[in-house]
């Protein structure tokens, strides 16, 4: 469980929950302000069926974009270890980009790109475990965004007052954008995450009632 827990990108996790709560709430406030006109079974299917669209194509997506980005970072990386120069060390730079480096200063960086370059280059030697890796990302993203209408379907399911389930659906999503935006902030201090999911959740609901009243 440990390693499986390792492999998940949580940054990932949380992108895509927050999506697939978006959606949801999405759906369930443009019924309650009456712009839809929907049953609570059409209602989860909408809510179901944008879930499973917005989890495939980001699948796919995010599949393609990382083997692409993998493969051109090897090529770029192979081509600059074969032959130092000062436009390799240019390019190993830049490959820097995007990592702890970026918090780093000019002279640590300079001896990691010396440190790469007087190194021994094996790319795609691990292509096979990297692919698996990358789809795991894919699915796991395809499978949070899907699962995020279990909220709020059970309480359309068990809640015989339909404006009352959509409260609750409601609730529960706004309740889970709070937990997610908790997660995101960076301070130590619980009253500031909690402002800040807080923030988050306020501002989703705005946008969300934006978009359920001009049919985004």
């Amino acid at each position: 469980m440990g390693r499986f827990a390792d492999q998940i990108d949580k940054d990932l996790v949380i992108q895509e929950a927050l999506y697939g709560f978006i959606m949801a709430l999405t759906f369930v406030t443009a019924t309650q302000l009456g712009v839809y006109t929907m049953d609570r079974v059409t209602l989860i299917t909408a809510i179901a069926a944008m879930d499973f669209v917005w989890g495939a194509i980001d699948l796919v997506i995010f599949f393609d974009i990382d083997i692409i980005a993998y493969r051109r970072r090897s090529h770029e990386l192979a081509a600059a270890c074969r032959s130092p120069s000062e436009e390799s060390d240019r390019i190993i730079s830049g490959l820097l980009e995007g990592t702890v480096f970026d918090d780093m200063d000019d002279e640590t960086r300079k001896k990691a790109v010396e440190l790469i370059r007087s190194g021994r280059c094996e790319c795609m030697r691990d292509a096979r475990s990297e692919r698996r890796r990358y789809l795991f990302n894919a699915v796991t993203a395809f499978l949070v965004t899907i699962s995020t209408v279990i909220p709020s379907a059970l309480c359309l399911i068990f809640i015989d007052n339909l404006w009352l389930a959509c409260l609750m659906a409601s609730s529960t999503s706004c309740l889970a954008l709070l937990f997610i935006g908790y997660k995101m902030a960076v301070s130590d201090r619980k009253i500031i995450r909690l402002l800040f999911g807080a923030s988050m959740a306020g501002l989703t609901m705005v946008l969300t009632l934006f978009a359920a009243v001009f049919g985004g």
